[in-house]
C-alpha cells in the first residue's frame, strides 16, 4: 500500500494507554540513516507523509480477532488491522536536536511537516 492510502489506516493502539505509547531513535556513528520507532497516532501520520522517511515495519491490530501482526508497508493491504505502531529509517542529516526548546509540547512536532502536505 502507498504511504499516503495507508495515513487513512492508522489509530491508536486501544491496548496501551497513552503514558505507555513510546517514541524513539537510535543510530551508530557509522550509521548513514537512523531507526525510528513510534506508537503516537499523530508522528505515525507525520512520518508516513515525510517523503525523507522510509516506513519498512509497521505494526497492525485487529480489533476484531484483537491480534497484533507486523508486516511491511509495501504488503499491508488493511486487512491486517488498523497501524498502531512504525520502524522508518531516517537520514542522519534529517535530525537535529534545537538550541531552544519548540513553543509546544505536541509529540506532532517532533516530526517536521513538508511544504505544501496537509496533516489534519
Amino acid at each position: 500500500m502507498e504511504a499516503q492510502e495507508a495515513v487513512d489506516h492508522i489509530r491508536t493502539d486501544p491496548l496501551i494507554s497513552s503514558a505507555e505509547k513510546e517514541f524513539s531513535i537510535g543510530f551508530t556513528k557509522q550509521d548513514e540513516r537512523a531507526t525510528l520507532h513510534t506508537s503516537i497516532k499523530s508522528q505515525i501520520k507525520r512520518a508516513l507523509k515525510h517523503t525523507d522517511i522510509e516506513v519498512y515495519n509497521i505494526t497492525c491490530y485487529n480489533e476484531h480477532s484483537e491480534d497484533y501482526t507486523e508486516t511491511t508497508l509495501k504488503d499491508y493491504s488493511g486487512t491486517e488491522g488498523d497501524i498502531v505502531s512504525i520502524v522508518a529509517k531516517v537520514p542522519i542529516e534529517s535530525l537535529k536536536v534545537r538550541s531552544s526548546p519548540r513553543s509546544q509540547r505536541s509529540y506532532a512536532g517532533i516530526i517536521s511537516t513538508q511544504g505544501g502536505v496537509d496533516i489534519q
